[in-house]
């Protein structure tokens, strides 16, 4: 409708500047023809290239805010597509951190309370521990109770330990029979280079037994103060 206007228009000058034209030819003398001639086609295409810039100029500008507007709109659209895409990610990240954390948590709290019952046994055990160290101390003093030790004995090969003992209890003024003797035997030296004769270890029934022979050891080293056993 632009154009038509335009065309419109541009007729309309055509015939104003005829008409003009015409009274000048009737109004003033005539010089050249030619002259006249080339005047109005300067100025029809004067007239024409203004419309036609200002018609250029016009589609022009709306060419270029279409383009301008297209343009933003595709970015806008890209970047919010491309926002959306990372935000998706982050929100797939931070779900899978999330789980990944939840597990984690239980498997420590799991952890946690292993350690705590291994801790309560921890505890129960050196309880226990203490009580049988307690009791074995007991035990190994009433068994050092039962024990006899004699020294410097003469060792001889196919001999009678037990037999040895007894002979020796009453020669300090006990006696003893073979159901009060647990056992009876020669130790190991702790210094194989010694020279001296092995010990001999008695286990007695009873620590009174043990009680009686050591006091009759020390009655007969008294009576016979040359002679110590």
């Amino acid at each position: 409708m632009a154009i038509l206007d335009e065309s419109m228009n541009i007729s309309y000058d055509l015939d104003t500047t005829t008409k003009s034209e015409t009274k000048d030819y009737t109004t003033k003398p005539s010089t050249s023809k030619s002259f006249d001639h080339s005047v109005t086609l300067e100025k029809i295409s004067q007239l024409m290239d203004q419309k036609l810039n200002a018609a250029l100029s016009y589609y022009t500008n709306n060419l270029r805010t279409d383009i301008k507007t297209d343009m933003e709109n595709m970015v806008r659209n890209e970047i919010q597509l491309a926002v959306q895409g990372l935000k998706d990610e982050f929100l797939c990240t931070t779900d899978f951190i999330c789980a990944e954390q939840k597990i984690l948590k239980t498997q420590i709290d799991n952890q946690n309370t292993i350690i705590k019952e291994l801790e309560r046994d921890n505890n129960n055990l050196k309880i226990q521990l203490k009580q049988v160290e307690s009791k074995l101390s007991t035990i190994c003093n009433l068994s050092r109770n039962l024990n006899l030790e004699i020294h410097a004995v003469p060792e001889c090969k196919d001999e009678n330990v037990i037999l040895l003992f007894q002979k020796l209890c009453q020669v300090v003024g006990t006696n003893i029979d073979n159901l009060s003797v647990r056992a009876c035997r020669r130790v190991a030296k702790m210094n194989l280079a010694s020279k001296r004769p092995r010990n001999i270890l008695v286990i007695l029934s009873s620590s009174r037994q043990r009680d009686e022979i050591i006091s009759a050891v020390h009655r007969y080293n008294k009576a016979h103060h040359n002679i110590i056993c």
